[in-house]
């Protein structure tokens, strides 16, 4: 299952489904603005290395003055914090830009960003938490009586920007480990990045997080682990 959690200043109205994307009447505190929620991932948009994952965004055209850069928003929107340059900036193609708010409709950056369109809208978190994992028979049902230690989780992954494994263990602090491409590109196109747990099952709850703008597709994983059969 998923769970889309909204800004605390947003009250969804009226929500209906066509086709496959989410139409919402949303209230914030700017007034009212429709909202539309893909159910089956977007195409890249033309113009980007990759589908930029904000909400609230817009395909914009900045005006520079030095020495910032400003857009203008269709609509009152002062939640909106990136931009996502197009492929017109040559090699920062695909770099993310902090914006900070002028007022409701408009938003600026220091530097020239006036070459071309960026998608400008508002990063996210997304939060993938894994289940435990069970040691299971052959016919698939979970072995309870049995310890699972944890050793490490792998994942593998495909057209990824950046992510990060957190195990979070009882009473000790969340860790995380962090993923970027390691030849330098901004997506990397399949890998394998792993996470050390160390710890039973029962204690450690795994997650994949990001807040960045570029995508994660994690297309498998697995817990490295071994695990001790309990007497009586």
């Amino acid at each position: 299952w998923a769970k889309y959690t909204f800004d605390s200043s947003e009250r969804i109205v009226d929500i209906g489904i066509i086709d496959n994307n989410v139409y919402m009447l949303i209230e914030n505190n700017d007034g009212y603005i429709v909202t539309r929620l893909p159910v089956a991932e977007d195409s890249v948009p033309s113009g980007y290395d990759y589908l930029p994952h904000l909400d609230n965004h817009y395909e914009l055209t900045g005006a520079y003055s030095a020495p910032d850069t400003t857009w203008t928003l269709p609509v009152d929107d002062d939640t909106v914090d990136t931009a996502v340059l197009g492929t017109a900036f040559g090699s920062d193609s695909g770099a993310e830009i902090a914006l900070t708010t002028v007022d409701s409709t408009h938003v600026k950056a220091t530097g020239d960003y006036s070459a071309g369109a960026a998608m400008v809208g508002r990063k996210y978190t997304m939060n993938l938490e894994l289940s435990r994992p069970y040691r299971r028979g052959r016919d698939g049902s979970a072995i309870l009586d049995s310890t699972l230690q944890l050793l490490k989780f792998v994942a593998n992954h495909q057209n990824t920007g950046q992510y990060s494994i957190r195990v979070t263990q009882t009473n000790r602090a969340a860790r995380d480990a962090t993923f970027t491409p390691r030849d330098g590109s901004l997506v990397e196109t399949d890998g394998k990045f792993q996470a050390y747990i160390g710890g039973r099952a029962s204690d450690a709850t795994v997650s994949i997080r990001d807040t960045s703008a570029k995508p994660v597709q994690i297309a498998a994983g697995e817990h490295v682990a071994t695990f001790t059969q309990r007497s009586g």
